[in-house]
């Protein structure tokens, strides 16, 4: 499966928001991926409504960004979500359920073990064949061969702030989550090895030459400019694209798919098909205004000027057919010249 690699430098902080300034996200969604490359291309290139419809048709297909880890030789983990399953694990079950990131490796490995009725007996606390990295990350010990604990790389940075132009000093003061990608640093007898974090997404193009050039300008650029809130403070930012390869076993058909991409269902059928999955608001942020007003000064009338919320169906849910979703328009009620879409397209690989 094609990847697209944003480096990242090492400790450097992202602003992913999850719905409120005091929660944030590890994984960049496939929503916000979307947004950042239409802004993009509607600073470089004309017809952005004919680059929107790329990703209507399923000509250009993204995933969500994910975390993962390469080491100084260049070998690499990728992170998927853990598959929404019905997991059944003989001890640990607290352990078990903290798992939140499945690597590769142990993708596959499901993929080779899900019974028929969606089940799967493993136990991701077994030394002797995984290894956890923090709480909520697990590789296969072919991956990583290391039997002490291993910390997060990925670790939640809460900031007290406080709004200058609030009216009332009651809600003035809140806290604002970020998250800082940190090195795992693996003691050996003989040297450490050192994992460096970074992000990554899978990519599949339809389209024609000169569009796909287009889908790679924007990423280059989207890469220079960074993703997230406080790009101005240094959040967000990247250091290079790199294009990769990740061994997952994509033979069709099969049984059942998982989601790699926020999802909105075209159809009740669609709907339907889903058999473990999990909802998520999505939206809700404000536009760009023109004006020299801020929010509290537009309050009340602001909420017109604020996208649209949308239920998605979050990555990591299980499908029984193929999924196609579609774009969902959160143009909000005034403020808008154009407008302005959340991508709920399903981005599939199988599961078995």
């Amino acid at each position: 499966m094609n990847a697209l690699i944003l480096k990242t430098k090492p400790y450097s902080i992202f602003r992913l928001g999850a719905g409120s300034l005091n929660e944030t996200d590890e994984i960049i969604h496939s929503d916000t991926l979307f947004a950042a490359l239409i802004n993009t291309h509607s600073k470089i290139f004309d017809n952005t409504e004919g680059f929107i419809k790329l990703f209507e048709k399923g000509e250009i297909k993204i995933s969500s960004a994910f975390p993962m880890l390469t080491n100084k030789s260049g070998s690499n983990i990728y992170f998927l979500p853990k598959p929404e399953l019905d997991y059944v694990a003989d001890s640990n079950i607290k352990e078990e359920k903290k798992i939140k990131f499945i690597s590769a490796g142990v993708f596959n490995y499901l993929q080779s073990n899900i019974q028929d009725d969606q089940k799967i007996r493993v136990s991701f606390t077994d030394k002797n064949y995984f290894s956890i990295i923090g709480s909520s990350y697990v590789v296969t010990k072919d991956e990583l061969n290391y039997n002490n604990p291993i910390n997060n790389f990925i670790a939640e940075i809460v900031t007290p702030k406080t709004k200058v132009h609030s009216e009332s000093q009651d809600d003035s003061f809140y806290h604002e989550t970020d998250i800082q990608l940190t090195p795992v640093n693996l003691k050996g007898k003989e040297e450490n090895q050192i994992l460096t974090p970074h992000f990554y997404f899978m990519f599949e193009l339809k389209c024609n030459e000169e569009e796909k050039s287009d889908f790679f300008t924007c990423l280059r650029v989207l890469v220079n400019e960074g993703i997230g809130g406080e790009r101005s403070a240094g959040k967000g930012l990247f250091e290079d694209l790199v294009e990769s390869e990740i061994k997952i076993n994509l033979n069709e058909p099969a049984k059942t798919q998982m989601l790699i991409s926020i999802f909105n269902p075209k159809t009740q059928n669609e709907f339907d098909s889903l058999s473990y999955y999990e909802v998520i608001i999505r939206g809700g942020g404000s536009i760009g205004l023109d004006t020299e007003k801020d929010e509290d000064e537009l309050k009340p009338e602001y909420s017109k000027y604020r996208k649209k919320q949308v239920r998605m169906i979050a990555e990591g849910a299980v499908a029984n057919s193929n999924l196609e979703g579609r774009l969902v328009n959160v143009t909000p009620e005034d403020g808008s010249n154009h407008q302005v879409f959340r991508n709920g397209k399903a981005f599939t690989i199988p599961l078995g």
